[in-house]
């Protein structure tokens, strides 16, 4: 799949995603990125949250893979709306 937000599980049980997803979802979760330097960003969040996340990934149209459990992963194809929420206008906390 092309154009895919990419959720990846920490050792502490949180979700992560980097760059071009974090600002995917961020954008649709309303979650501040964070900068982790040379312009890389991230967003993360509790395993608890997932299934919210995910449904609003699907609302949107916004292809997805789940790391540790592929069968929750979903791809839209051709009807895939990535593109259009990938880096609207929102800040960056550059604190940490």
């Amino acid at each position: 799949m092309n154009n895919v937000v990419y959720l990846k599980l920490n050792e502490n049980n949180f979700y992560e995603a980097y760059n071009d997803d974090a600002f995917v979802v961020a954008y649709i979760m309303k979650y501040k990125l964070v900068s982790f330097g040379n312009g890389e960003v991230k967003i993360g969040f509790s395993d608890d949250l997932l299934s919210e996340v995910i449904s609003f990934l699907k609302k949107n149209r916004i292809s997805y893979i789940v790391s540790d459990n592929p069968k929750l992963s979903c791809d839209f194809g051709k009807y895939n709306q990535y593109l259009r929420f990938l880096k609207k206008d929102i800040s960056i906390d550059r604190n940490l």
